[in-house]
């Protein structure tokens, strides 16, 4: 991943550097390294611990519920429960009546030593609940009320994904012995042009409506954002 992050970097830089000679006609000197383009991907790990009361770090996740955690048959399962609405519809799925409570103690601790004590500690409650049961219940119980969870596939099961078969993400090119191969596209499908049109205004309105219908405030903010008429 390091090679792959520095290519990334070192991309956005030409097109900066690119940008400044059109604008100032000068031209620049790019100096790059591998070490410091993981630095900046691994940020999260240490942009919550400039206040430590005693300069120790203890966390042992990257957010209490925003993780990967393991299901009672072993599958893995990717939650991102970050705002209060989240750990509410968690609680809910998970017959937790204390979670929205316990994330806002993590959320109002003062100083980093108390917040990961209260993260450590919320972490693992989440973890122990999502262990109680399978993948399947999870996958069921978490889109039924709501909850951002995705699961963390095998190599197979990627190409399952209704997301990627959607948005055409590979292509099946010829192999050996009369097998084929998935040859994964560029992100943005930059060779092959638009994948479909743009949606058109309140074509998918009745589908949101059904499924927010009696939230008016989450209507009225769809319809500010021009997703609902």
């Amino acid at each position: 991943m390091a090679d792959l992050a520095a290519s990334l970097y070192g991309a956005i830089n030409v097109v900066a550097a690119l940008r400044t000679r059109d604008v100032n006609g000068n031209g620049e000197y790019i100096d790059l390294s591998i070490a410091e383009s993981v630095l900046h991907w691994t940020q999260v790990r240490f942009a919550d611990h400039a206040e430590s009361c005693d300069g120790t770090y203890g966390w042992n996740h990257v957010w209490p519920g925003n993780d990967v955690f393991t299901t009672k048959d072993r599958r893995h399962l990717a939650l991102g429960i970050v705002e209060e609405k989240f750990w509410k519809n968690f609680g809910a799925a998970a017959q937790w009546r204390e979670a929205a409570s316990m994330a806002e103690t993590f959320e109002r601790a003062r100083c980093e030593q108390s917040r990961q004590i209260a993260g450590n500690l919320l972490r693992e409650q989440v973890s122990a609940r999502i262990a109680e049961h399978d993948i399947q219940h999870w996958l069921h119980v978490l889109a039924q009320h709501d909850v951002p969870h995705s699961i963390v596939n095998d190599k197979t099961g990627v190409f399952r994904e209704p997301h990627f078969q959607s948005r055409d993400a590979w292509e099946e090119i010829p192999g050996q012995n009369q097998s084929s191969i998935k040859a994964v596209n560029l992100p943005g499908n930059v060779f092959h042009g638009a994948r479909g049109s743009a949606p058109r205004l309140d074509e998918h309105g009745s589908l949101l409506r059904a499924r927010f219908p009696n939230d008016l405030r989450e209507q009225t903010n769809l319809s500010d954002k021009g997703s609902l008429t």
